[in-house]
């Protein structure tokens, strides 16, 4: 006997008796939802087929059922079990229930229940609702998909449950009228609410470790946040962007700051970093204009490159004791610093790194760059070193006293200070790094202690003091520095008894040079001390 085809038309509204249960392999359709069911696990996956006709095989003579599927309507109360002949699955995930292939406005939808059986929710399955007003995601949930409410202009409310631990990319993106967000994801890393533009509240739950990257950025109505204790990690770009935050309470377990945390929040005046944190990554605090005071606690170790470059607000910063690491341009562009409390007892100068087809490449950049306001510089009775490229180019700087802790002045550590006319040299220094001076033209006397060994080429080039030596061997305390001037034909030159040390490049190029005789006390000649003397 020839099959039938029989026509029903479905949107969801209450359904046909005859048209409640409709199977296509492993597609099920049960009480207005559809399943794909596992018959291996027991487990359901709630999603939509494309819109269209949908044609179904009623068994035996009974012909082909047939309906015009166009989508969920209404409130979409999703059940944590489902029965299908006899057996019972449990409903563990969500996939595309809005069927927004072309992410165009989905109205239908205005509600949605989600059971805490579900661990899933799946790529967009929710994008384009513009009809859902709230959503919470309940503790059962691990993974939110990426874009799965993207574009749901009309929701206002989510609440993210503990269990939480992947929110992919765009999931909540485009949310233009979301105000309120309740955060209890615990230990998260993705980057669930950018550029939610109408976000004023977040609440953070008291067990949340994690803000993830990006998770908050460019959510410019935030003013307040406040951090709870569980908290051990902010984010890379977790609140870059938020121009309106003008309190920011970090939580006493914060342990990382992470890379431009807090970028391009313009309306912070003052931040309280807590003793936990030991790092501050990369640009954390960049372009933070509004900061006037910051403190950083004897915690931190690490301050990544341009952590508070832009900062133009600050007008005193104080380096503790513990930072063993400062970036290019940690504080570059802070156009009011007027005052620098340095009292990192062993700091270097962390450089950027490259690699490329020539090979590995270091850079380095001035830490206070165009800082020209400041004019105090205090260092500590403790320091031992003077970062490289500290201090290079604060023309602001008059007097400048290195204490008798340190031993070693960086490289271009006050490279271009060119008010500088006094610095007092503590006498434990031993390294003068290259250029550690140079372009400081206002320098017209420096007394160099006996107690230093090394000084880089080139550490007093351009300054007044050098200009004013005579012409002949010049002398930086014991260290045969360079000689100035030109050399007379068959020149024999004999270094001062007691001389140290000979600097790089010291008498490089001179060919005039017959002899030279070296003291026993010289134990270090630098690169290129004679070069091309021939």
């Amino acid at each position: 006997m020839k099959k039938q085809i029989l026509l029903f038309v479905l949107t969801l509204l209450p359904m046909m008796a005859n048209a409640d249960v409709i199977n296509r392999g492993n597609d099920w359709y049960i009480d207005g939802i559809w399943y794909s069911l596992n018959s291996k696990t027991k487990e359901a996956s709630v999603f939509s087929p494309p819109e269209g006709g949908i044609t179904w095989d009623l068994g035996g003579d009974e012909g082909y059922g047939y309906f015009y599927w166009n989508g969920y309507h209404g409130s979409v109360d999703i059940p944590s079990s489902v029965m299908c002949d006899g057996t019972e699955y449990t409903v563990t995930s969500i996939h595309n229930v809005a069927n927004m292939d072309d992410w165009s406005e989905n109205s239908s939808i205005t509600s949605v229940t989600i059971p805490n059986s579900v661990t899933t929710i799946g790529y967009g399955a929710f994008g384009g609702c513009s009809g859902l007003t709230s959503v919470t995601i309940p503790n059962s949930v691990t993974t939110i998909g990426e874009m799965t409410f993207q574009d749901c202009i009309g929701l206002t409310k989510v609440t993210i449950g503990n269990s939480v631990k992947t929110i992919e990319e765009n999931a909540f993106s485009g949310c233009r009228s979301l105000t309120e967000v309740n955060y209890n994801a615990t230990n998260c890393t993705s980057t669930p609410f950018q550029y939610c533009t109408s976000l004023t509240t977040l609440n953070i739950g008291s067990n949340v470790q994690n803000i993830p990257d990006g998770a908050f950025s460019g959510c410019s109505g935030l003013t307040s946040i406040t951090l709870p204790g569980s908290v051990k990690t902010i984010g890379s770009n977790a609140f870059e962007g938020c121009s309106g935050l003008t309190r920011v309470a970090i939580g006493i377990s914060v342990e990382t700051i992470g890379s431009n945390a807090f970028n391009g929040c313009s309306g912070l005046t003052s931040i309280t970093i807590p003793s936990s944190v030991t790092s501050i990554g990369n640009g954390a605090f960049i372009g933070c204009s509004g900061l006037t005071s910051i403190t950083i606690p004897s915690s931190v170790t690490s301050i990544g490159s341009e952590a508070f470059s832009g900062c133009n607000g600050l007008v005193s910063i104080t380096i503790p004791s513990s930072v063993t690491s400062i970036g290019n341009w940690a504080f570059s562009q802070c156009s009011r610093l007027t005052e620098v409390n340095f009292n990192a007892t062993n700091c270097t100068h962390s450089p950027e790194e490259d690699n490329d087809e020539f090979g590995h490449h270091e850079y380095y950049y001035p830490i206070f760059e165009d800082c020209t306001s400041l004019t105090t510089l205090n260092i500590g009775n403790n320091v031992q070193n003077i970062p490289a490229y500290a201090f290079s180019g604060c023309s602001g700087l008059t007097s400048v006293i290195i204490p008798s802790s340190v031993t070693k002045i960086g490289s271009r550590a006050f490279e271009n200070c060119s008010g500088l006319t006094k610095i007092t040299i503590g006498n434990s220094v031993e390294t003068i790094g290259t250029n550690a001076f140079s372009g400081c033209t206002n320098i017209t006397n420096i007394t160099i202690p006996n107690s230093v060994i090394t000084i880089g080429n080139e550490a007093f080039y351009g300054t007044q003091w050098y200009e004013n030596q005579p012409n002949g061997v010049v002398y930086a305390g014991k260290v045969a520095y360079h000689y100035k001037g030109v050399m007379p034909e068959n020149s024999e030159i004999t270094l001062v008894d007691g001389t140290l040390s000979i600097t790089n490049e010291a008498f490089k190029e001179c060919a005039n040079l017959a002899s030279i005789t070296i003291p026993n006390s010289v134990t270090i000649i630098g690169g290129e001390a004679f070069k091309n003397c021939i």
